[in-house]
């Protein structure tokens, strides 16, 4: 296979994985997305912003169709690049070991979202982030067995997700989430 076949096939793969991934869009990676552009603002549906940055979930991104905006993005979305997406540009893991890893990351997510569902109810959009501190934090006066029995079943199964996050999305594993709040990706005090 010729190098310029090769690098198509890698783009493609690339496509394919974020478009099934979506956890940079969906809520799960960062409480939003900072926008450093006037022209980024034509992406931003009203409500959906807070000024220089835009929350997640992204009100373009769709659980079942993924990007609906995909092709034209705003630059902060294109130029992001996952450590998962980083290493299948780079040919050190294939599509489908990634995709493995986006749906193990996806089912741990989903678990993380039924045990915070059956403690509270949050309005569209919240980023997992927002509602795990919201949740965990809340109603910390009843110190009954069942209370911290529920509070440290969602610690460790979010805390789960986390180190997912960490390990193959987070574009530096051994970066602590600070430098994540400096760039503007989370929110220091959700």
């Amino acid at each position: 296979m010729n190098s310029a076949m090769k690098r198509s096939d890698i783009a493609k793969d690339a496509a394919t994985l974020c478009i099934s991934c979506g956890l940079c869009c969906d809520g799960t990676l960062f409480s939003h997305t900072p926008l450093d552009t006037d022209n980024q603002r034509d992406h931003v549906q009203e409500g959906t912003d807070n000024g220089d940055k835009i929350s997640q979930p992204c009100a373009y991104h769709g659980a079942e169709t993924g990007c609906q905006i995909y092709t034209s993005r705003p630059n902060v979305c294109r130029q992001f690049k996952c450590r998962l997406l980083r290493k299948v540009l780079e040919s050190e893991t294939t599509l489908d070991d990634a995709m493995s890893i986006v749906k193990m990351t996806k089912k741990q997510r989903a678990k993380v979202i039924e045990v915070i569902d059956a403690k509270a109810a949050f309005p569209e959009p919240t980023s997992l982030t927002i509602r795990f501190m919201q949740v965990y934090s809340s109603d910390n006066s009843t110190s009954s067995a069942s209370h911290e029995k529920e509070n440290a079943q969602l610690y460790l199964t979010y805390m789960s997700l986390v180190h997912l996050i960490k390990k193959y999305f987070r574009p530096n594993f051994q970066k602590d989430s600070a430098e994540d709040v400096a760039n503007g990706y989370i929110e220091k005090n959700p």
